[in-house]
């Protein structure tokens, strides 16, 4: 690391380099290992403050049904997001 970020931690540097405003206690509670989900878009901006985007997509990140949606609302979303995800490329 050069030494502007020399003793900066692992915690600020991503609120820090957040693409978008990130909550300091969502970002606690997934560091300290509070919870073991999160959302997709709190999960997509950690991801982008690190720089590591991929990290869902090569499988080092498993998505997972959220815990409090029926398997209909769940089937519904997912759905979405494929079909927007397709249409990407």
């Amino acid at each position: 690391m050069d030494g502007e970020q020399e003793g900066i931690t692992a915690y600020n540097y991503i609120i820090e380099h957040a693409p978008f405003m990130l909550s300091e206690k969502a970002l606690y509670r997934i560091m300290s290992l509070e919870t073991k989900t999160t959302s997709l878009g709190l999960c997509d901006n950690i991801l982008s403050a690190i720089d590591d985007t991929g990290a869902i997509e090569d499988g080092r990140i498993s998505l997972i049904p959220n815990p409090l949606w029926s398997k209909s609302k769940w089937e519904n979303w997912f759905g979405k997001e494929l079909g927007e995800a397709a249409q990407e490329m």
